[in-house]
């Protein structure tokens, strides 16, 4: 399940209309169901998790019910977790340079 399946999925259990989450976000209308890759820019990764109030890391597809149960990939998903914290207070420009060193570093461990 990609990022913008996850969010619409979020948002129909909680019973929150997509449009009044983008108009909360200052997104245009329509802008989730127009991102044909399935994928947010890093930004808007981090305002929807933080409005959605889950992980970022969950809305990139790193659900705890979707991974296999190696424990590399429990450890390694708890200290994504962790240091999400630290990113999410850091100013917008840092937190894209880290969430795009953390997807590559996350694909890299996926693919050896």
């Amino acid at each position: 399940m990609n990022s913008v399946e996850r969010v619409k999925q979020l948002c129909k259990e909680r019973e929150i209309p997509l449009y009044r989450l983008e108009k909360e976000l200052g997104f245009s209308n329509g802008y989730i169901g127009q991102l044909r890759k399935g994928v947010f820019p890093d930004d808007r990764l981090l305002a929807i998790a933080k409005y959605l109030d889950v992980s970022a890391v969950e809305l990139m597809g790193v659900d705890e019910q979707e991974k296999a149960p190696a424990p590399k990939k429990d450890k390694r998903s708890a200290l994504i977790n962790e240091i999400m914290k630290y990113v999410e207070k850091m100013s917008p420009e840092y937190q894209k340079i880290a969430l795009a060193q953390m997807k590559a570093l996350w694909q890299s461990a996926e693919n050896p």
